[in-house]
């Protein structure tokens, strides 16, 4: 784990962060939020961002819906709730375990076994919402047809609206389990053939400040430099 490198200048010299440097670096996930709503201006321009994009072969394979209406919230919260302690029930059972085992190379992303020992049971117990509180959720859509599948373009798509709403004041936390409750409002949301929900962000104002730069993990950098003929290993 290392904190970020210290910009320097092509002398080796210290140097300062630009703009978008320092919003990259500063960029929290904040899961505590004040009970007071996002207004629809700000969120456009979060939806802006995202729309603005870049994707493979400039499909732009997304489409957002945007949920305000708390009781709505709340009905995908208990949805994903119980779908979470039947999941968590599987897991914990030795005789359904074997049987997961397609689900999990068909779908390992949902039903990835490190799900059951963090959040699944965390949501389980209802120690939080799955929404975090938060006034808004943004469920991100894309089409199955997009170049270099959905999974990539959603998240360089999602990160913009990640980064603009922390510019804006206001937070987002990536919440993809939301989508598990997506049952409770099928009825109101019509996608059509080869469009899915593939994650969701949520947004708020922070109930406490939450900023700064922390560390991450660094792995060795290799270098192929022009004319060196060799592989240099950056640790």
């Amino acid at each position: 784990m290392k904190p970020p490198l210290e910009p320097r200048d092509a002398d080796g010299d210290l140097d300062e962060w630009n703009a978008i440097e320092r919003a990259v670096l500063r960029r929290r996930s904040v899961r505590n939020f004040k009970d007071e709503p996002v207004p629809d201006h700000l969120i456009r321009r979060v939806l802006e961002a995202g729309r603005f994009a870049p994707s493979a072969g400039n499909c732009q394979p997304w489409q957002f819906i945007v949920i305000t209406d708390r009781a709505l919230i709340r009905q995908m919260d208990e949805a994903a709730w119980a779908a979470a302690c039947g999941m968590t029930a599987m897991y914990q059972n030795d005789e359904s375990i074997p049987a997961m085992a397609g689900m999990v190379e068909s779908s390992p992303g949902m039903f990835d076994p490190r799900l059951a020992a963090g959040g699944m049971p965390s949501v389980a117990r209802k120690d939080l919402p799955v929404s975090l509180d938060a006034p808004c959720v943004i469920l991100l859509a894309a089409d199955s047809r997009a170049i270099s599948g959905a999974q990539l373009n959603i998240g360089i798509c999602g990160q913009n609206m990640n980064l603009v709403a922390n510019s804006l004041g206001i937070k987002a936390c990536w919440c993809g389990f939301v989508v598990t409750g997506l049952s409770a409002i099928s009825d109101k949301i019509n996608l059509g053939p080869n469009w899915s929900v593939i994650t969701a962000l949520v947004l708020g104002w922070p109930a406490f400040k939450q900023d700064g730069m922390v560390a991450r993990e660094y792995r060795p950098v290799m270098w192929l430099r022009e004319g060196s003929g060799a592989v240099e290993i950056e640790e």
